[in-house]
């Protein structure tokens, strides 16, 4: 008991990148804080006012340092001469209101902290009366838009800040695109450097519908040079990645726009965008679309990097999704990378880390995960008979003795294994370890009905452990139409006779008992 529970609470327990953006302050060299952690200061001041010996201290991100002790300098507080010391890690953020307008515009700073009380009040009614936080900003941005309109950006970033809070990020996208539309309103001057910061924030947080991200590209495209454009656009999405959000295949267009425009031909800046993606987790989490649209690009970096075929290995989309599953397929045997399930002269780095074996479970896992029709992928069956001599020497290892465990979902794959003499777990024993769901308990010979080169089911039958899972599929089969072509299907195959002969004598044998 108390080992299940020692268990639960490490796997429960928040990462230091949750701790990080739910506001902790981390000890320094935290490791595993994400690339959003910066180191925090303890910044000194002095004011003529405070008595002898009184201080004020103030945690700072030590990259804003600086304006921070501008904005203090403009209430009379007076920075201590000594480096201020690093005391943690924090959450990365932009300059914000009204400290961005003290720094950059100290002549207008009364404007600035007359309005920091308002918003002291809209972040008190922003959880149970948002709506009238809302209009609140609105009419403050109002006031603000006819006597310094240059306010106007950070003022709605600090205010969508404050709708971030109470984790409202529909209204907080809504006042970060009004942010936007000021700048273009007013022709203010853009900071690129704190506007990518800024971006980055919200993107991390979910505030940032897509279409906002492929708007900023355009904006970028208008504002500076194609090359800088190019840049400041990719750096912007490998971060966003990096901080756990999968990448766009909107992005992937713009992106390629970008190149174009900067005069970058062929896609080796594609390639290498990619090359930074593929180790960070959430860009497994992309989507189809995302893949399909830089398949040319990552067969090509795969071709040229040998250990990027090994990450592909390692690597395996989520399941519930055949059409990635085929596609990533189609990437690794183009790219080369399944020379290495074949062949296990090939260096290290282009192999993965559990075999051949080890490979083939997962992929089997992700490609019938989820609902839906998965018939045989006859490229799937072609790389398992070059595998074959792999696979058998494979099943000699001390973790592979009970064979390998692919389930009966996929009955050619099954048959082809059981033909090649390649051991396979018994789907009994094996279903009830991994407590599988009923449906995955029985054959499917739907999919297998419904392919077009069906395999003979001869070495499935000669199997007797696979019996109960081919009669629960047998009785499952309650549509008159589809039922009855896939019992004519299964007959005809010489295995499938001999199968479906005995769950024949079975239900007749309960019909007169």
């Amino acid at each position: 008991m108390t080992t299940t529970t020692t268990t639960t609470t490490a796997a429960t327990a928040p990462g230091a990148e949750q701790l990080l953006k739910a506001g902790a302050v981390l000890p320094v060299g935290t490791p595993d804080a994400g690339p959003s952690a910066v180191d925090l200061t303890a910044r000194a001041y002095r004011h003529p006012a405070l008595p002898e010996g009184r201080v004020v201290v103030r945690l700072a991100a030590a990259e804003l340092g600086p304006a921070e002790d501008l904005a203090a300098g403009f209430l009379g507080l007076v920075p201590d001469a000594a480096e201020p010391p690093v005391v943690g890690l924090g959450q990365r953020q932009a300059l914000g209101f009204p400290e961005w307008v003290l720094v950059h515009h100290p002549e207008d700073g009364h404007h600035a902290l007359a309005v920091v009380p308002e918003l002291d009040r809209v972040a008190r009614q922003a959880k149970n009366k948002p709506k009238a936080a809302l209009d609140a900003c609105h009419e403050l941005a109002g006031r603000l838009a006819a006597a310094v309109p240059h306010f106007l950006p950070v003022f709605y970033e600090q205010a969508a800040r404050l709708f971030l809070a109470v984790e409202n990020t529909t209204y907080a996208a809504q006042l970060f695109g009004r942010a936007r539309d000021a700048e273009a309103q007013h022709g203010l001057a853009v900071d690129e450097d704190r506007l990518d910061a800024v971006f980055l924030e919200f993107a991390l947080v979910g505030a940032l519908p897509v279409k906002v991200l492929t708007g900023y590209a355009k904006a970028l495209s208008a504002r500076v040079g194609p090359e800088e454009a190019h840049a400041r656009f990719v750096r912007l999405c490998v971060r966003r990645t990096a901080g756990g959000l999968p990448p766009s295949a909107q992005a992937a267009t713009e992106l390629r726009r970008l190149a174009r425009a900067a005069g970058i031909t062929g896609n080796r800046a594609e390639q290498d965008y990619l090359a930074e993606l593929l180790p960070l987790p959430a860009t497994l989490r992309a989507a189809y679309g995302w893949w399909k649209a830089h398949r040319t690009a990552l067969i090509a970096l795969a071709r040229r990097e040998p250990a990027v075929r090994g990450t592909l290995l390692e690597l395996m989309p989520p399941g519930g999704d055949g059409d990635l599953t085929d596609l990533w397929l189609e990437v690794l045997e183009e790219s080369g990378a399944t020379a290495s399930l074949v062949d296990a002269g090939l260096p290290a780095e282009e192999r993965c880390t559990d075999g051949t074996s080890g490979w083939l479970e997962r992929f089997h896992a992700a490609r019938h995960g989820g609902w839906g029709r998965r018939p045989s992928l006859p490229a799937l069956l072609d790389l398992v008979e070059r595998a074959a001599d792999r696979l058998r020497a494979e099943a000699s290892a001390p973790d592979r003795e009970t064979g390998l465990r692919i389930g009966v979902q996929d009955v050619d794959l099954l048959d082809l294994l059981l033909s090649l003499g390649i051991p396979v777990a018994d789907p009994e024993e094996d279903g009830a370890k991994q407590r599988r769901h009923h449906r995955d308990r029985n054959m499917n010979l739907a999919d297998w009905a419904a392919g077009d080169a069906r395999r003979d089911l001869v070495a499935l039958a000669a199997d007797r452990r696979f019996r109960p899972a081919f009669q629960r599929a047998a009785y499952a089969f309650n549509d008159a139409h589809t039922g009855a072509d896939a019992m004519r299907r299964i007959a005809a195959a010489p295995g499938g006779r001999t199968m479906l002969t005995e769950w024949m004598q079975e239900v007749a044998a309960r019909s007169t008992a």
